[in-house]
């Protein structure tokens, strides 16, 4: 949860130290005791989900202009690696073996990081003006800027926000202030992450296991390439009239039908129940990609981290939860699951109705955004 400090590369050093030790470690003779401690340290460094800091930092470094793209293209690579984990899968058949596969291949992607640079917003929100000139000039290259088509809105960016350091204990006054109003909208966000994982994770590991017609592998690859197609529409949705919220309020619908009518198809039409459960995943998975680029862009700066980190954490027990009530409730009752997980999703679409549109909005600080009624505190902060 804590994507402030994960972004600061010393922090996220540690943890890749740590997750390296972890391998080599296991090769040390050691009691039993000793070796479940470490245990425990392997489990808490593998709960680490790198994906929600790596999609947001692809949001800050890309242009308002390109958002939408730049999401999709993050959605449908994480499809990519479902499909190379299955081959991982299929050609090891072990998960000993898949685990030394897994960890080889995240390996040889480490040294990527010195590549990889840091955002603008985050530099600025923690006042590093040099590193961020140093990140802009870079930027400004690689785009093919002249210096005076930047330099001068950055000089005066700077000296604004040295004007606000001069009031800096009424501003972290009123932030504290703005937090809290922002945390009924910070809940609703996590509502939206609980549901659309616990739909995910129903349809992609148990409605399409429903039935034996295709292999796990295949029907796993198929499910993928579902998944980046709902990715890809997703992307194209968005900047439709539709924008993200009735965006995400039709792909969660779309979901919820589908989870409605598996029930009633499953025994007699199989292959047709399993086209079904591929149209729900098509749904959630458009869900989810929306939703990955909505709930970051109804935050300021200054919380989006931890809003992102919070929607990561309740999501995560939204796919925990999935699997414990299919293991819980008997064939008899399972019809039941369904219909409270289409009446969640019709809730769910409520919910997001409440929240407001983000479409027009760039990556950026805007505290017009942050809540319904501007007030004068917000104009100040602003100047």
């Amino acid at each position: 949860m804590d994507f402030h400090s994960l972004r600061d590369w010393n922090v996220l050093r540690l943890y890749i130290i740590t997750g390296i030790t972890q391998v080599f470690l296991q090769f040390v003779k050691m009691s039993v005791n000793t070796k479940f401690i470490l245990l425990i340290i392997n489990q808490m460094v593998s709960g680490i989900d790198p994906y929600g800091i790596v999609f947001l930092l692809i949001m800050e470094l890309t242009s308002s202009s390109h958002t939408s793209f730049a999401a999709g293209v993050a959605m449908v690579a994480y499809t990519v690696g479902e499909i190379i984990f299955t081959g991982f899968a299929y050609a090891a058949r072990d998960w000993l073996n898949l685990k030394w596969l897994m960890s080889v291949y995240f390996a040889v992607t480490i040294p990527y990081l010195y590549f990889i640079p840091e955002s603008p917003y985050w530099l600025f929100g923690r006042k590093k003006y040099d590193e961020l000139e140093t990140c802009l000039r870079k930027i400004a290259k690689i785009n093919r800027r002249e210096e005076n088509e930047w330099f001068p809105y950055y000089t005066k960016l700077i000296e604004e926000s040295r004007i606000v350091q001069r009031t800096e204990t009424k501003a972290k006054t009123k932030k504290r202030e703005k937090v809290l109003r922002l945390l009924p909208r910070l809940i609703m966000c996590g509502s939206i992450e609980f549901v659309t994982m616990l739909l995910y994770t129903k349809i992609t590991y148990g409605l399409g296991a429903m039935n034996e017609t295709l292999s796990p592998y295949t029907n796993f690859i198929i499910g993928a390439v579902v998944e980046g197609i709902g990715y890809l529409a997703a992307g194209l949705a968005i900047t439709t009239v539709l924008g993200r919220k009735y965006s995400l309020i039709i792909f969660v619908l779309l979901t919820a039908s589908s989870i409605l009518t598996i029930p009633f198809i499953t025994e007699s039409y199989p292959i047709i129940a399993t086209v079904v459960s591929q149209i729900g995943k098509f749904g959630v998975s458009g869900a989810v990609s929306v939703s990955w680029l909505f709930v970051p862009e109804l935050f300021p700066i200054y919380m989006r981290g931890l809003a992102n980190g919070i929607f990561v954490f309740v999501g995560s027990f939204g796919s925990m939860v999935a699997p414990i009530i299919n293991t819980a409730v008997d064939k008899k009752n399972d019809r039941i699951t369904n219909y409270v997980y289409a009446g969640l999703t019709v809730v769910l679409a409520g919910v997001i109705a409440t929240l407001p549109e983000t479409r027009d909005r760039s990556f950026d600080d805007g505290e017009e955004y942050a809540s319904k009624n501007q007030t004068e505190d917000d104009a100040d902060d602003k100047f």
